[in-house]
C-alpha cells in the first residue's frame, strides 16, 4: 500500500484549498483511528480524538513539509499520542463501567477480543505501540522503524519479543 504519490498530492492541494482536506482524512482515517480505538476502548472517544487530531494537522498544514509516507505517518502518530493523552488527563476522574461490570458481548458468535486489549496494557510502551502499529494500523515493519526512527532490526526484535509476552500472558489462546 503506497500512498506516497497520492498523499503528498494530496497535502499540497489541501495547504492552496480548505475543501481537498477531506481528501487527506479518507486516505489515512484507516491507519489512524483503530490505532486510537484500541488505545481509548470507547468508539465515541476514539472518533473525539481522530477530529482533534485532523483538526490539529489541518491548522498545522501550511508549516508541514512532507517528506514521505513514513515521515507523514511519523508526524500524525505523535499528534495522536499527544491527543490521546489530553484525552485520558481529561476523563482521568471518571470509571469505565467495564471496570464496575463484567459486560457480556452483544451477541453469541461474535469475537471478543477485550481480553487481548487488558494484555496489551501489561507491554512495556515501545513493545504496545509495536504491536498497535503493526496489527491495528496495518503498517510494515520497516514502516513502523522509519516512523518511530529506529532500525528496521530493533523494531522485528521488539515485535518478536512483544508477541512472545502476549502468548505467555495468554496460554489458553494459542
Amino acid at each position: 500500500k503506497c500512498l506516497i504519490m497520492d498523499l503528498e498530492q494530496t497535502i499540497e492541494k489541501a495547504k492552496e484549498s480548505d475543501s481537498a482536506f477531506k481528501d487527506i482524512y479518507d486516505l489515512t482515517i484507516d491507519r489512524l483511528f483503530p490505532f486510537v480505538l484500541i488505545r481509548v476502548k470507547s468508539r465515541e472517544d476514539a472518533l473525539d480524538i481522530c477530529q482533534e487530531i485532523y483538526l490539529s494537522f489541518w491548522k498545522y498544514l501550511p508549516k508541514f513539509k512532507y517528506m514521505g509516507d513514513a515521515h507523514f505517518f511519523s508526524f500524525i502518530f505523535l499528534v495522536a499520542r499527544r491527543q490521546i493523552i489530553k484525552a485520558k488527563i481529561k476523563k482521568r476522574e471518571t470509571v469505565p463501567l467495564d471496570d464496575i461490570f463484567e459486560i457480556q458481548a452483544e451477541e453469541e458468535g461474535k469475537e471478543d477480543y477485550r481480553f487481548l486489549i487488558k494484555k496489551l496494557d501489561l507491554l512495556n510502551e515501545k513493545e504496545r505501540l509495536c504491536i498497535e502499529l503493526r496489527y491495528f494500523s496495518d503498517m510494515s515493519l520497516s514502516d513502523i522503524a522509519q516512523s518511530l526512527n529506529v532500525k528496521e532490526g530493533h523494531i522485528k526484535v521488539l515485535h518478536y519479543r512483544a508477541l512472545k509476552k502476549l502468548r505467555e500472558l495468554m496460554p489458553n489462546y494459542e
